[in-house]
């Protein structure tokens, strides 16, 4: 039965149109009719487990059909029992499947929103059926009278009292019991306003789905007859020793609001302690409503204060975290001389670069590199990070070609001149020369030298090889000694560059662990 109902289940996911899905959920849960009496609960039970394993996977697009399934298989229900003559296996039966699967307590595998749903139309159904009797039937009064609308809904009794669902038992009483004293009531006023010669519609006397639609006191007369048995049913589902005392209390409260709507002096029993109704009709709505708008003040609220947290805070100083520090801690507690002094470091800052760019020739005036540019600049960059442990080539000066360093092909072109480029690693000092290099002039290696003295990499000056007099002796090592006298005066201004440099690299360093 369940290969079959999974079938007629994605059957019906195919079904397109609005007229064409209510005449298919009519066919499908008219086949209960169809069926012998243990097929039929058969059938009931497996479409009601085919619903619940099938339904977190059912999109918004095609809830609204397979909840008019779910109306029309409650309809169809309660027509097979009423085919039977409401025989009471036949009707324990049908009742058992609803109590173990749509209107279970306990399980979590079974939907809530099923749940609620058959609470909603099972009393708009029952009424359907009863409005169908008196249209078709000669003794109407008698088939209305005959249906066991207390045991009908003693499952939605049980799962109040055994349920563990804080928010359910509440949507029950309103869908299920509430909605019978609407019912009657508005049936009341309408007989009475006919009484009263008040022209009444007939035309839209029939029940519609979900809704009242002019309904007569007759149609609904099996619920009023009805009122006794389902007190009874009440206080004695209320009193088993299995029932929660949440949920005998609200069955209670339920039986105390039917003696008060519908009072037998002689039937009804006095509670000891009266149950004060704190949720009357249409509560769920404006529990909903309230929820609603006290949530939405709350994030107004908070939304005001992150607002005025942030026009606060001071967020040109930068924040990080660190070790033994609070992130935001320093920015949550600056003070205006706070903030003056790091306006002045920034300014000191700048002073410096403008400084340093000036003593290397850096034109401010100059336009600001193109994108291309600083795309192949940042790949020299890495290209050269890259290389850091590979021998590289620095000038060096020297009187005379060495016999050691300096080819037989090119020792005619270097004889005039005091410099040349020579491979330096930083472990094994000078190596055999590269013939591949051509030879520069001193004095542009003096300028690539002096320049790069100011560059600054990860905290620390980048050092090169220095030019050395070209009257000192071809065969002497190049020294620090024979560095600093080569440098002569020039000795105090790299001096005073390269602390400027490392002032504005500390005071960097500061600013970052603010």
């Amino acid at each position: 039965m369940l290969r079959h109902w999974k079938a007629l289940f994605y059957c019906f996911w195919l079904a397109d149109k609005p007229l064409v899905q209510q005449e298919l959920a009519w066919d499908l849960a008219n086949l209960i009719l169809a069926c012998t009496d243990s097929n039929g609960v058969a059938f009931v039970r497996a479409f009601w487990e085919t619903m619940c394993r099938e339904w977190f996977d059912v999109d918004k697009h095609r809830v609204d059909k397979y909840l008019l399934l779910a109306r029309r298989m409650v309809f169809f229900t309660f027509k097979a029992m009423q085919q039977s003559g409401w025989e009471d296996k036949l009707v324990g039966d049908y009742l058992a499947v609803y109590r173990d699967i749509p209107i279970e307590a306990c399980d979590p595998k079974i939907p809530n929103s099923i749940r609620t749903h058959v609470g909603d139309v099972y009393v708009d159904e029952l009424v359907r059926l009863a409005s169908d009797i008196i249209s078709e039937s000669e003794d109407s009064q008698a088939e209305t009278a005959a249906i066991p609308v207390a045991i009908l809904l003693e499952p939605f009794m049980r799962f109040i009292g055994s349920t563990s669902i804080r928010h359910l038992p509440a949507i029950i009483q309103e869908s299920v019991f509430e909605n019978i004293v609407v019912r009657i009531a508005e049936a009341e006023e309408r007989n009475m306003a006919q009484g009263d010669g008040e022209s009444l519609a007939t035309v839209g006397s029939d029940v519609k789905d979900n809704e009242i639609a002019d309904e007569l006191l007759e149609k609904v007369q099996f619920l009023l007859d009805s009122i006794p048995e389902i007190k009874k049913l009440l206080l004695a589902v209320g009193g088993e020793e299995g029932t929660r005392a949440s949920g005998r209390k609200r069955l209670h409260l339920i039986y105390q609001a039917l003696c008060d709507t519908f009072p037998d002096e002689e039937n009804d029993i006095v509670l000891s302690k009266r149950i004060t109704i704190s949720e009357p009709i249409g509560a769920q709505e404006r529990k909903k409503a309230d929820k609603h708008k006290r949530k939405k003040a709350n994030k107004k609220r908070e939304n005001k204060e992150k607002r005025k947290q942030k026009t606060e805070l001071d967020h040109d100083i930068v924040s990080a975290s660190a070790a033994d520090f609070e992130v935001n801690a320093l920015a949550s507690e600056a003070t205006a001389e706070d903030r003056r002094n790091y306006d002045a470091d920034i300014v000191k800052i700048r002073d410096m670069e403008k400084r340093a760019n000036t003593l290397i020739g850096v034109d401010d005036s100059t336009k600001p590199a193109s994108k291309k540019a600083k795309r192949k600049e940042k790949q020299q960059t890495n290209k050269s990070s890259k290389q850091e442990d590979i021998p590289q080539l620095v000038p060096i000066a020297t009187t005379e070609p060495a016999r050691e360093s300096t080819p037989t092909s090119v020792s005619a072109s270097t004889a005039g001149d005091t410099s040349a480029w020579v491979v330096r690693d930083k472990r094994n000092g000078v190596k055999r020369p590269d013939n591949t290099k051509q030879i520069h002039d001193i004095a542009s290696l003096s300028l690539l030298a002096e320049t790069e003295k100011t560059i600054v990499v990860r905290n620390k000056p980048a050092m090169v090889a220095t030019p050395v007099p070209a009257h000192s002796k071809s065969n002497q090592r190049t020294t620090p000694e024979n560095k600093n006298s080569a440098n002569g005066s020039s000795d105090s201004g790299k001096k005073k560059r390269l602390g400027w440099a490392l002032e504005r690299n500390s005071v960097k360093r500061f600013l970052k662990k603010v």
